[in-house]
């Protein structure tokens, strides 16, 4: 017998054997005498394997012996073929399992996690029916270790780590496999399909989204993940409610529209922006998902990036800074002693010529006066708490024309101007006695530069008059002086001038770059000043300081990739008066203000957030509350999601107003004034809203708007 001269395989005793072998025996016994004409032929297509006496038989025997037969995977037979319970398939058990086989689909083994998973759908009799193919080995990127069987009503997916034998079938599988599969963009199945609420709809969760079916709107992927922060599309969508929110189903794929992504949804669209920032271009914080954040990049009013100018002094006047005024300090040492011994020194470093603590004509002192760098016929004024006039445009200027007009008659020694822009002039007296009597006339600019950590600056000094013998003998210096992170190249400084050879109207400019270095995720502000040393025989030194508002300069400020400055203390105006392609916009926000809430100017201003939950929570208590969408119409919100004064930081008191589309809550009576708190919305067309978003955007990014920082919005005026 074979099994004396073999090794019988585990599993089987010699008895089985034997018996195999002799029943192999009779079989070929069988098919010689059938070939004589004595005997039937045994069962065509069929094969015995040792010492197995089970026979397999036709394409399941051919599958069979394709994968290697007893030395496959399969192993060894246990089964004569068997008649599944449709009555039509067919299947044969091996050791490691089962190959079933039908007319339609073929003959296909199912082992292991595939089958057990194929066993819980109830096998061929469930809505998987039969195998289509054997198990696939699936090519990765990143592994190759992942499995996909199919099946004639989908496809079980396996992977040890990304996917647990999940089922994907139907409209989903199609459009799944039409994405690239578990090398698109979803990667690999993380559920089987489940029944949506509404007991209509069907989706599959993936690792990187979802795809959504229904009957009336097809199959569609939403990417992204539930985090709010960082999760796409689908998150902002989770946010409203799936589809039984206000959107509905998806009816379209996510497409790319300007530096971000979009999705059509059966009652609006919604956006993503991909790309945190463009360099040298716009740069929107205000980006976790909603209508209207997107910029429609072919917007011919952001042409020249005026979307983000700061219109602050053409709607409210330059800004007025708290900048300490120029003073002098640190005279020569045996001067100060003798002075204090005669009287204290008056509060700190300014000695002023009406000071009473200073002894009569015993000390120099300093008195700032309007500065005669400019034709003397324009009007000054020094009272920096009323408003200043602007010089009439017919009166002659200085030689320094760059110099902006509110800056002619800016009270003396005040620094004035915009988040892009500031000035400062101011006439400096010294005197010691009637006679003698030295002054100097200065203006300095300082021009950020809003891409760049880099500040331009300029100075402007004219000797305006020197008399007595501190005039014939008196040198005036200068250097600009700058803190730590902030380094100074081209004109800072200037050696010692004597002071009667310039008087009577001689000018000289120093021009000079200021170069922030702020570090790569933070922000610099450099204390700087100008210094001027007059030294005189007979007094020493005194030291006449202008100190300049900060400037600060930010690296990837609230986690952006551009850098820029902006002298902080200005708040700046978005004007929006005007654009006739965000007129509905700006009707919003016009009745929004009239309505009692914030942001006008001369109001109270709006606080900027950066705080992606925070924004993501002023939508959710807001727009994205209103169902009923038209196409074409988006939900427009005010105040800005983007600000401390959102909807869900402000909630009492929402409103809308007469033709917004919106009846919950119910419009308000034209001209009533419901108060500073609570929020409005009105449906705007999409258009619109997406370009007001995107003129916002450039907005913050061009005026560094920081987290808790402070701006207008001009609709009115």
């Amino acid at each position: 017998m074979r099994s004396d001269r073999e090794e019988i395989p585990e599993g089987y005793t010699k008895e089985q054997a034997d018996k195999a072998e002799m029943k192999e025996a009779r079989t070929q016994k069988q098919e010689r005498m059938a070939r004589a004409g004595l005997l039937a032929p045994p069962p065509p297509g069929c094969q015995q394997y040792w010492p197995t006496e089970w026979n397999v038989c036709g394409l399941i025997r051919d599958k069979y012996n394709s994968l290697g037969g007893p030395l496959s995977f399969l192993l060894l037979p246990t089964s004569h073929e068997l008649v599944n319970p449709d009555g039509f398939g067919r299947r044969s058990l091996f050791q490691n399992g089962p190959i079933y086989w039908s007319a339609a689909s073929g003959a296909h083994p199912v082992v292991n996690h595939f089958m057990m998973k194929w066993g819980t759908v109830s096998w061929e009799g469930g809505f998987l029916k039969y195998p289509t193919s054997d198990e696939i080995v699936l090519q990765s990127s990143t592994d190759n270790i992942g499995r996909r069987q199919e099946f004639q009503g989908g496809y079980i997916y396996w992977h040890p780590t990304r996917s647990n034998l999940n089922i994907v079938g139907g409209a989903i599988l199609g459009k799944y496999l039409a994405t690239g599969a578990q090398n698109g963009p979803l990667g690999y199945p993380k559920s089987d399909e489940i029944v949506l609420p509404d007991g209509i709809g069907r989706m599959n969760s993936f690792e990187f989204g979802n795809i959504y079916w229904s009957p009336s709107t097809g199959a569609y992927p939403v990417y992204g993940t539930t985090n709010l922060l960082t999760g796409g599309i689908l998150s902002k969508w989770a946010t409203t409610g799936w589809e039984g929110g206000v959107y509905g189903y998806p009816t379209g794929d996510e497409q790319a529209v300007g530096s971000g992504r979009q999705q059509q949804f059966e009652r609006g669209k919604i956006a993503w922006r991909t790309v945190e920032s463009v360099a040298g271009n716009y740069t929107d914080t205000d980006w976790v998902g909603d209508d209207a954040e997107l910029i429609d990049d072919n917007d011919p009013a952001c042409a020249a990036t005026q979307c983000g100018n700061d219109a602050r002094v053409d709607v409210n006047g330059p800004a007025m800074f708290s900048t300490p005024l120029p003073y002098y300090t640190d005279w020569d040492p045996g001067l100060g002693t003798q002075r204090m011994e005669s009287a204290p020194e008056p509060s700190g470093k300014t000695v002023m010529c009406d000071d009473p603590n200073r002894l009569p004509d015993q000390y120099p002192c300093m008195s700032l006066t309007e500065t005669h760098l400019f034709d003397s016929n324009s009007e000054t004024s020094n009272d920096s708490s009323g408003p200043v006039e602007e010089p009439d445009s017919t009166v002659a200027r200085s030689p320094v024309q760059s110099v902006e007009d509110f800056c002619v008659n800016n009270p003396a020694g005040k620094w004035r101007g915009y988040r892009g822009y500031a000035c400062m002039t101011a006439g400096a007296q010294y005197a010691w006695g009637a006679h003698d009597t030295i002054a100097l006339d200065v203006a300095f600019e300082i021009r950020p530069v809003w891409n760049s950590s880099n500040w331009k600056g300029r100075a402007i000094f004219e000797v305006a008059n020197a008399s007595g013998t501190y005039g014939d003998w008196t040198t005036v210096a200068g250097n600009m002086n700058c803190a730590s992170g902030c380094s100074l190249t081209g004109e800072h400084n200037f050696a010692p001038l004597l002071m009667k050879d310039y008087a009577g109207g001689s000018t000289f400019i120093k021009e000079f770059t200021f170069s922030s270095s702020p570090p790569a995720d933070g922000i610099t502000t450099a204390d700087s000043e100008w210094k001027f040393v007059f030294q005189n025989p007979d007094w020493g030194q005194m030291y006449f300081k202008v100190p300049y508002p900060d400037v600060r300069c930010d690296a990837k400020p609230g986690n952006r990739a551009a850098v820029g400055c902006v002298v902080p203390e200005a708040e700046p105006v978005l004007d929006i008066k005007g654009r006739g392609n965000v007129a509905d916009h700006t009707q919003h926000i016009a009745r929004a203000q009239a309505s009692g809430l914030p942001g006008a100017p001369n109001g109270t201003p709006l606080q900027r957030t950066l705080n992606k939950g925070t924004i993501q929570e002023n939508r959710n208590a807001s727009c994205n509350t209103i169902r009923g969408r038209t196409s074409g119409q988006s939900c427009d919100e005010y105040p800005f999601a983007s600000t401390l004064e959102g909807a869900d930081k402000n909630p009492s008191s929402p409103r809308t107003f007469s033709n917004c589309g919106i009846t919950t809550p119910p419009p308000i009576p034209d001209g009533a004034v419901p108060g500073p708190n609570g929020f409005s919305m009105c449906m705007i067309p999409a258009s619109q809203n997406s370009r007001g978003g995107g003129i916002a955007g450039w907005f913050y990014a061009k005026n560094r708007i920081l987290e808790g920082e402070t701006f207008y919005i001009n609709a009115t005026q």
